[in-house]
């Protein structure tokens, strides 16, 4: 289950989100699964996936609401970070929901090519 945290020091105001793993059910459904099973099955996956975003940004909005409009004025931006080999259906949920791919990079320290994700949410 994805989960959100705070960037950096919180200096910032971003708001980072993170931990996307298929459900163990689902992987284990795969395994016998015929073609149109795990075509229906990743459906419900991505499905689940969106919803699940969806809460953690709801949650980071709420957690935070009275010191964001302090501290951040403008409003928060969210991001998420994905390696190219996590699953497609993590990477179609998250454009779904809303996010926009802002870069690409190849990380030095395992030389993964890593997609970075951003969603702002104004203050009005």
């Amino acid at each position: 289950m994805a989960d959100w945290q705070h960037h950096g020091g919180d200096c910032c105001g971003i708001r980072h989100i993170n931990g996307f793993f298929c459900r163990v059910k689902t992987i284990t459904l795969m395994r016998n699964a015929s073609e149109e099973e795990k075509k229906n099955l990743l459906a419900d996956e991505k499905k689940w996936l969106k919803i699940n975003i969806c809460e953690k940004i709801s949650d980071a909005l709420h957690d935070n609401a009275r010191d964001d409009d302090e501290m951040y004025p403008g409003g928060l931006l969210f991001e998420v970070a994905l390696t190219l080999t996590q699953h497609p259906i993590i990477h179609d949920a998250v454009i779904e929901v809303g996010f926009k791919e802002v870069n690409r990079f190849v990380n030095c320290n395992t030389g993964n090519t890593i997609v970075v994700y951003h969603f702002f949410v104004d203050n009005d």
